[in-house]
């Protein structure tokens, strides 16, 4: 959607403009649909990923407590 790639690109962004640097721009990401999210993060996580965000673009009463 786009609100999860603007924080995708908010996160990442390697500063092509000096001035719109990412938080972590030496990143990498990798994207998913939301419909195995908990399963795909899962899998990551045992696979040696350290943080997983979730930018689903709805409001956050919908979104479980997982």
């Amino acid at each position: 959607s786009p609100h999860a790639t603007l924080v995708t690109g908010n996160i990442i962004s390697s500063g092509v403009k000096p001035k719109a640097r990412g938080v972590a721009f030496g990143a990498e990401a990798i994207t998913h649909n939301w419909t195995r999210d908990k399963i795909e993060a899962t899998e990551a996580a045992a696979s040696g990923m350290l943080l997983s965000n979730h930018s689903y673009g709805i409001k956050s009463a919908r979104v479980p407590d997982w």
